[in-house]
């Protein structure tokens, strides 16, 4: 919208690229969304609004760890089939890995947290309990009942890494979402 003012001050000025929002964002792959953003930092480079990206924090940003396949191929019904639900031992097991190698996957906040079970229907979502009031690398972002002052930094890519390297040791299994929850100590 703001860089869309700067093209109406002067005719000769073209409309910057359109946003990919609402269908548009979901229907896009990830390599069309980098191509979108870089038309669009082009666009800044040329014509101004430089100011408003500067404004930005990471919070701001999409990141991609890896790019995948475009949304269509991810979501097809016949490509994809749903999550396997995981026999009681399974879990168990899988579960006694994660706290094998915890160490491992948090890097370093292995004194600092402790996975606490799965839950959701099928044992996609990891509970974790966080020692103590300094939150993890990626600040706030994720943990429920926030009870921290002044601290309102995130780093969503931090967060990702994370996720990618915890469920490198759930192999086949997955976790989609992480809550996290702390004590006071």
């Amino acid at each position: 919208m703001q860089l869309r003012k700067i093209s109406r001050k002067n005719i000769s000025i073209p409309d910057p690229p359109k946003p990919l929002v609402l269908g548009c964002w979901w229907g896009s792959s990830d390599e069309e969304k980098v191509s979108r953003w870089g038309a669009t930092l082009q666009w800044i480079e040329i014509y101004g609004g430089r100011e408003l990206i500067e404004k930005l924090t990471d919070e701001d940003f999409h990141w991609v760890v890896e790019f995948g396949r475009s949304v269509e191929e991810k979501w097809s019904f016949e490509k994809i089939l749903p999550a396997e639900k995981y026999s009681k031992e399974v879990i168990s097991d899988l579960f006694q890995r994660l706290v094998n190698n915890w160490h491992e996957i948090t890097v370093d906040l292995p004194n600092r947290c402790q996975p606490v079970r799965f839950t959701g229907k099928k044992s996609r979502c990891l509970k974790i309990q966080i020692f103590g009031l300094e939150p993890p690398l990626w600040g706030t972002w994720g943990i429920e009942k926030v009870k921290y002052r002044d601290i309102k930094f995130t780093n969503k890519i931090e967060f990702t890494r994370f996720r990618a390297r915890l469920n490198s040791y759930l192999t086949p299994h997955q976790v989609d979402h992480i809550k996290f929850f702390y004590r006071d100590i």
